[in-house]
């Protein structure tokens, strides 16, 4: 029988694991807060555990003690992300923006159900600090800041950047792009919709928009309303992929210089699709169902660049409804006189040519054009019964 002897592998192994344990238990014994910490449950009812950490995240011990209890002060856990919220503390925020807006119940409800948004995201004083801010400084009127209230995510607003930061950012544009006040107030009102403009370091934009002035004669008033109206996704490309999408565009509508420019500022984000893959087949498109020659077609697509994010399916779904209604020629007449006309939905081309029918009102071109496809339901109405009385 072998005798055991105490550098066995299994004995150093066992004595390890022992001397592990007392450790772990000594600290936890004294750090009770600690513990408490470690042992939170989050908002799904489980319990955090030690074990999951990297074995960097538990070198010191102490200093993860101190900051994480002045950080559950705040309503928040260094490690574990953020401590579960009490029902008091999310009535009180929500109590404070219902009285500030005037609120209803409902629309108070309507702020507790978001779990993401602005008002259960920061501290009472946090969330007010933002709200004069953008009140007193950047001049938001009540309607501005009621609608950045309700937006789904945090992430999605201009509350998601500090103070000072978007103070440096607007000095920053001011300086570079040499805007007034007013276009610095609506990039900063835009935020709360678009925050692009606040998430792309000054230098970077600097460089993008050198690139807009150079390539297309982009003037400081354009980079304003580029700041404004853009695609988050265009002032996040970069120039290597912008500059092949402008270079195809000049290209398929023979357009240099301003013209390409203009063409281009009226939808910039013709500059996210793919050129080739996704713009060519529905110029294919237009061009074989509409009789369009090279000349028109240029001119169609620049009367309204919006066409070119229908898709091909929708287009021929109306234009085949239009055909159905009209005939072949004039069908085809209407949508090729006004490309905006594809954009209304067939709802509503269908149900009033229901309410027309129903009063034997013929379904002529104009009609469609003009009644039909542009007037508001007042209109469309008062133009019924004034027909119905004629009749």
């Amino acid at each position: 029988m072998k005798r055991w002897r105490p550098c066995h592998p299994l004995f150093l192994r066992a004595s390890t694991l022992l001397l592990l344990l007392l450790i772990f238990t000594h600290c936890t014994t004294k750090n009770d807060a600690f513990l408490r910490l470690l042992h939170t449950p989050d908002n799904n009812g489980r319990r955090s555990s030690v074990i999951a950490w990297p074995i960097s995240h538990s070198n010191d011990i102490g200093f993860f003690q101190w900051r994480n209890t002045q950080q559950a002060k705040n309503g928040y856990h260094g490690l574990f992300g953020r401590l579960p919220r009490t029902h008091a503390e999310e009535q009180a925020r929500v109590e404070y923006v219902q009285k500030r807006f005037n609120l209803t119940d409902n629309e108070a409800d309507e702020l507790i159900k978001n779990k993401e948004g602005v008002v259960l995201s920061y501290t009472t004083p946090t969330l007010a600090s933002k709200l004069d801010f953008c009140q007193d400084e950047l001049r938001f009127n009540r309607t501005v800041l009621k609608k950045m209230m309700f937006k789904k995510k945090t992430s999605h607003t201009l509350l998601r950047c500090s103070n000072q930061r978007i103070k440096a950012k607007l000095a920053c544009f001011k300086t570079s792009f040499d805007l007034d006040d007013d276009d610095l107030m609506g990039i900063a009102r835009a935020g709360c919709i678009n925050p692009a403009a606040f998430s792309i370091r000054p230098e970077t934009l600097e460089e993008k928009f050198m690139w807009f002035r150079q390539r297309l004669y982009f003037t400081d008033r354009q980079i304003a309303k580029l700041l404004l109206q853009t695609d988050p996704r265009v002032l996040n490309l970069p120039i290597g992929s912008l500059e092949p999408k402008v270079d195809w565009l000049g290209k398929r509508f023979g357009l240099s210089g301003k013209d390409l420019g203009s063409f281009i500022m009226d939808k910039p984000m013709l500059l996210t699709l793919k050129s080739e893959e996704t713009i060519e087949p529905k110029l294919v498109w237009l061009q074989e169902n509409l009789h369009l020659s090279n000349e028109e077609l240029l001119s169609y697509v620049c009367s309204f660049p919006n066409i070119l994010t229908w898709g091909v399916d929708t287009l021929e779904e109306k234009l085949e409804y239009f055909q159905e209604i009209l005939g072949e020629e004039e069908g085809r007449e209407m949508v090729r006189s006004n490309p905006r006309l594809f954009t209304y939905g067939l709802k509503r081309y269908k149900t009033r040519v229901k309410d027309a029918e129903e009063i034997e009102l013929s379904i002529t071109l104009k009609l469609m054009r003009v009644q039909l496809a542009l007037y508001t339901d007042e209109q469309w109405f008062a133009y019924l019964t004034r027909r119905q009385g004629e009749a």
